[in-house]
């Protein structure tokens, strides 16, 4: 994690509520363990975080439809995680990008706006 990262203003209980829902779905998508990554960086307007995971992966279709309510590729999930996380960075000022690929895990990417 970078040491020198400028403030972001959060609520700290819905970040981390939105962290733990990413941390989860990490934690799901290596039912035979792996490697779940943290990474923070800025660019001088936002604070980034990266989870990165060594998961299964998702396909296109997963990826495009994962931030809509009840969408879920789980047979025991509600649909309603990433959405959730989605609401919440925004509700911050913020975006959630994620890049998949199918047997090469997930990048799930955060961007908050730094308090000037």
């Amino acid at each position: 994690l970078h040491a020198d990262l400028p403030a972001v203003r959060l609520d700290r209980s819905l970040m981390r509520q939105a962290l733990m829902n990413l941390a989860l779905n990490a934690q799901q998508a290596m039912p035979h363990g792996g490697l779940l990554e943290f990474q923070t960086s800025f660019d001088g307007n936002q604070v980034f975080l990266e989870m990165i995971d060594t998961g299964i992966g998702m396909d296109e279709r997963t990826i495009s439809k994962m931030f809509q309510a009840f969408f879920s590729s789980k047979s025991q999930g509600s649909g309603l995680g990433l959405p959730t996380v989605r609401k919440i960075i925004q509700a911050h000022g913020g975006t959630v990008f994620c890049e998949s690929e199918l047997g090469q895990g997930t990048r799930f990417t955060i961007s908050l706006p730094a308090v000037e």
